[in-house]
């Protein structure tokens, strides 16, 4: 229920005229990396996209189904877009809201 919350948040913000601006992309970029580095290894960038990779690999290797492929790279690429793109955003736009 959260990740829709956010996604509807997402998308308000993307709408609205001058997103770009509006956000200051070099704010966004210096709280972005604070958000990362208070996070534990297992919660890096990296960690998520090789686990990812990885998951999709081994799902290959061990079942060779298209089928079972195909709907783990869309949990996966969903899982990627909350927890690379929505949780940041949502970050950002946190500290700026206090």
């Amino acid at each position: 229920m959260n990740i829709l919350v956010a996604m509807r948040s997402l998308i308000k913000s993307l709408n609205q005229e001058n997103f770009f601006n509006s956000m200051k992309v070099d704010n966004f970029y210096k709280y972005s990396r604070r958000y990362w580095s208070d996070k534990p290894l297992w919660c890096q960038p990296w960690s998520i996209i090789i686990t990812g990779i990885l998951s999709l690999l081994l799902c290959w290797l061990l079942t060779s189904n298209i089928i079972l492929i195909s709907l783990l790279t869309l949990l996966i690429t969903l899982w990627w877009f909350t927890f690379l793109v929505i949780a940041p955003i949502q970050y950002y736009e946190y500290l700026n809201s206090k």
